[in-house]
């Protein structure tokens, strides 16, 4: 017996005979392999794939696809704007040190073009820099701009990505403002998902942002969006009285943690405070604590030893295995945490070297610090 709709209607019974006919055909046929499909140990060993890209620490690379969950008015957009400029710039951004400078496109589909400009400007004074290739499109500017999970709306920003010359990450803010459809279903996600994996295959890595719900704990909706994400973020408000943007970051979801790399996907504090971004970072604290016998430098050393952890943060470039900083970057740090003089003339000048270099050898002497040259990098971190 045949489907009893079939039967009724000779169209449809037709329709669907091909239908079966087509499976069948299908079934039968020959199913061909991919030539070079890796399947033994010694094939696999034999495999020579590159190693990723890393562009902030190695929870960024140009093939990471990585959701970030956060409340309404976390801050999670000046976050993001600050770590997206810090990869244009190749600098280094909380704890995360930076491989190199990165070609950057932040899609911001909530806010006014007004609100952009404005939030731009700070994130650039923050970043003490601005970056040629730090590329921002607010939706806003577009009429009628079509959702992401539609074939238009992806060409849209294939588009924009060549306009610019190609890019190495996209951040998207947010997926409510750009996916069209029901959150809560999978069926908006679904339709956007071809298009992430073909951003992933042109080397091309992805934060996309979304909210939180009623539970501020989780994403809103479908938990099919994590499936085929690497690493999935969680912001969570942590009250302060001096500010208003203060979280944690947890890394729910993490596939690139590794026992050598743990430190990068830590839990964290961060806030902004003074204009600039602050980051508890408990592990790098705790793994610069002396045994029992070790000498410690004096309090006011440690602070200069705390600035050039700061320096190497921001303006690390990686040498071998070692992340350093020139000694003027070093010395500048040490000037905006108020360990030396602000000014350029000739006498505060000299009080400024003669400081500085004292702090330095001693800390050189102690092996907490080492100078090569015009550079020096942290033995502790």
């Amino acid at each position: 017996m045949g489907d009893p709709c079939w039967n009724e209607d000779p169209e449809l019974a037709a329709e669907g005979a091909e239908l079966m006919a087509r499976k069948a055909t299908n079934d039968n046929a020959p199913v061909r392999l991919p030539d070079g499909l890796c399947l033994t140990l010694d094939e696999w060993e034999a495999r020579d794939i590159p190693p990723p890209d890393l562009l902030m620490g190695e929870v960024l690379s140009t093939t990471t696809r990585a959701l970030m969950v956060a409340d309404t008015g976390l801050g999670k957009t000046n976050f993001t704007m600050g770590l997206g400029l810090a990869m244009s710039l190749g600098r280094g951004f909380l704890h995360w040190l930076a491989t190199r400078p990165a070609r950057v496109l932040f899609i911001d589909g909530e806010m006014s073009r007004r609100l952009v400009k404005v939030r731009l400007a700070d994130a650039k004074r923050r970043a003490s820099g601005k970056p040629a290739h730090f590329f921002m499109l607010c939706k806003e500017d577009v009429d009628e701009m079509q959702p992401l999970n539609t074939l238009a709306g992806q060409a849209f920003i294939e588009a924009v990505i060549d306009r610019v010359g190609g890019v190495d990450f996209i951040i998207f803010d947010n997926i409510m403002c750009l996916i069209a459809g029901d959150m809560k279903e999978e069926q908006p996600w679904q339709e956007t998902l071809p298009w992430v994996r073909k951003l992933t295959s042109r080397n091309i890595g992805q934060i996309w942002i979304h909210h939180t719900g009623h539970d501020a704990g989780r994403s809103y909706g479908t938990k099919t969006r994590e499936w085929q994400m690497d690493t999935v973020m969680l912001l969570t408000k942590v009250e302060r009285q001096d500010t208003d943007v203060s979280f944690s970051i947890s890394f729910t979801k993490a596939r690139e943690r590794a026992p050598h790399n743990r430190a990068d996907f830590d839990k964290v504090t961060v806030a902004l405070v003074d204009d600039a971004w602050e980051v508890d970072r408990p592990a790098a604290i705790a793994s610069t604590k002396p045994s029992p016998k070790e000498k410690m430098p004096s309090p006011a050393a440690q602070r200069y030893h705390d600035a050039l952890l700061n320096a190497v943060i921001k303006h690390g470039v990686l040498q071998g295995n070692r992340r350093s900083v020139t000694l003027d970057q070093w010395e500048a740090e040490c000037v905006k945490l108020g360990l030396l003089e602000n000014g350029d003339d000739r006498p505060t000048k000299k009080r400024r070297s003669t400081y500085f270099n004292r702090y330095r050898a001693k800390l050189v002497e102690m092996s907490w610090a080492t100078c090569d040259g015009d550079r020096a990098w942290s033995t502790r971190a």
